[in-house]
């Protein structure tokens, strides 16, 4: 997996110059670097790193969807139709919104507390 550093190293420039062109923040980066630095992250295919994402924001951008069940009319919740059209439109408005989506199901509400409890944002 190739790294902002590995990238900067490349083009001759800072992680913080690639970082920024990664973020849209070019004001202060020249258009030929920009470009530069825009096609080789095409070209690798480069995938930010959410971990190192999430220390550095101190966030991560994820929205808990607990469903408290997880058999409805004799099959796995996620299969019934209402409920897949639910998840599906509640996932999709979360990404427009820049947001990723986590499932939890069951209808143990300590199991439910003790998964939620390890995500302290």
């Amino acid at each position: 997996m190739i790294r902002v550093k590995d990238i900067a190293n490349m083009v001759g420039v800072s992680p913080t110059t690639v970082s920024n062109v990664i973020h849209g923040n070019t004001k202060r980066v020249s258009q030929e670097t920009a470009q530069k630095i825009s096609s080789i992250l095409d070209e690798v295919g480069y995938i930010p790193n959410m971990g190192a994402r999430l220390l550095s924001q101190n966030t991560s951008h994820i929205i808990g969807l607990v469903i408290g069940f997880d058999y409805l009319h004799g099959e796995n919740a996620m299969q019934d139709p209402f409920v897949s059209t639910f998840v599906g439109q509640i996932s999709s408005e979360i990404e427009n919104a820049g947001y990723y989506m986590m499932i939890i199901r069951g209808d143990d509400c300590r199991k439910v507390a003790e998964v939620t409890s390890r995500w302290n944002d």
